[in-house]
């Protein structure tokens, strides 16, 4: 079984542009989990996937779970998935240069694989889309290796 989206939302706002990213990724995923989420963005979420008020790290306790964070030392390969529950998407809106917020919100702390997908940021809907081997589980997912994507 493939592991589920899990998109933890850093976000205080729901922008529309936000939403976008959050339906696309849902959709090529085939459903996501929404975690963190503020009560003023649950119903609109709930159109999209499972909604939570509280993090990952209380919804997948105890759970093999893969954190994708541009700031990992290792890159992300197909292997690291294997047994895997989830897959961690930081929610986070991106500026053109990245912050570190995801190490600093969602991978500290942790005993979770970090690993990225290359050295370029990417948004929410293109991290999920580049993972390896179509984790989707044919859910609309494209086979391709893994990585950042070719320019």
């Amino acid at each position: 079984m493939p592991p589920r989206l899990v998109i933890e939302n850093l976000e205080p706002e729901l922008s529309e542009w936000l939403y976008l990213e959050y339906a696309a990724a849902s959709r090529y995923w085939g459903g996501a989990v929404f975690t963190n989420v503020p009560r003023s963005m649950r119903s609109r979420l709930a159109r999209l996937g499972e909604v939570h008020a509280g993090s990952f790290r209380e919804l997948f306790a105890g759970e093999e779970v893969v954190i994708l964070d541009p700031g990992a030392e290792r890159p992300l390969r197909a292997e690291d998935l294997a047994g895997a529950k989830a897959v961690v998407v930081g929610g986070i809106l991106g500026y053109e240069k990245p912050r570190g917020r995801t190490a600093r919100y969602i991978t500290r702390e942790l005993t979770h694989r970090a690993r990225h997908l290359g050295r370029v940021q990417l948004s929410i809907d293109s991290a999920q889309a580049h993972l390896p081997g179509g984790a989707a589980g044919g859910h609309r997912g494209h086979q391709r290796g893994g990585g950042a994507p070719r320019r």
